[in-house]
């Protein structure tokens, strides 16, 4: 639901937040790309000039995932559709037809039925990038490392989980809580950063635990914690309390 809100947004950012993601990313090409790497888990740049020559991603592939995103704008943090807008394949110069099956002839907005495309069950990479992102937030590592480079020469380092992972997120309903508590509760969470001989120079299969760092907001916590110099939290502001009750 909130990939499906987040990719079909429109309108005003200051009424529609959702819409500041194609305000952050305003060009076509930036958006394809991100796209790609945030939902599908994939670096498509090298098919912006030609075919990639070790993986299955084309300049085709590239081109129709632009395609879904020709017709929108953005107007001074307004997100709008416009009436026309094709993607032309920089080499038959032809216009290239949008991924997710959308017709322009009937479809005003190509992302919709590219969003429905991304967030259905059977979809290859939706739930495995989903799950495997969950993953690396708790362990410190990815299954596939780094998060949004899934390809074959880029294995994870364990399929078989990965894939159970994934099918159990589906099949619970896109709930990530569900997830986290799985993998919270596996032995694999929880085991210990000390190591034996045989296992003290794995990096990958998550034999141990990793030390990890903090996030510079937990470090400034634990600064102020430590000198005794943390201050407390503010009150939230009454238009920002009246809003959270509204929704």
């Amino acid at each position: 639901e909130f990939a499906r809100t987040l990719l079909t947004a429109v309108g005003d950012t200051r009424v529609v937040p959702e819409a500041n993601f194609f305000v952050a990313i305003p060009g076509p090409e930036e958006r394809t790309e991100m796209t790609a790497q945030l939902f599908l888990g994939s670096r498509l740049e090298c098919a912006k000039c030609h075919n990639h020559p070790y993986e299955k991603w084309t300049m085709r592939d590239y081109y129709s995932l632009g395609a879904v995103f020709a017709r929108t704008t953005v107007d001074q943090g307004v997100v709008q559709l416009a009436a026309t807008g094709e993607t032309l394949h920089p080499t038959t110069k032809q216009p290239v037809r949008p991924w997710g099956g959308a017709d322009a002839a009937l479809d005003a907005d190509r992302r919709g039925p590219f969003a429905a495309w991304l967030t259905q069950p059977d979809n290859p990479f939706f739930a495995r990038v989903e799950v495997n992102r969950i993953w690396a937030h708790l362990l410190g590592r990815g299954i596939v490392d780094p998060v949004d480079d899934f390809r074959s020469s880029n294995p994870p380092a364990n399929g078989p989980l990965l894939d159970a992972l994934a099918q159990e997120f589906v099949k619970g309903g896109y709930r990530r809580k569900r997830i986290v508590q799985l993998i919270c509760n596996s032995q694999t969470y929880q085991r210990s950063m000390a190591t034996k001989a045989f296992n003290a120079s794995d990096e990958i299969l998550f034999s141990h635990a990793r030390p990890r760092l903090l996030t510079a907001e937990q470090l400034k916590d634990a600064v102020g914690t430590a000198a005794r110099t943390l201050a407390p939290v503010q009150a939230v502001p009454a238009q920002i309390a009246a809003s959270r009750a509204a929704l």
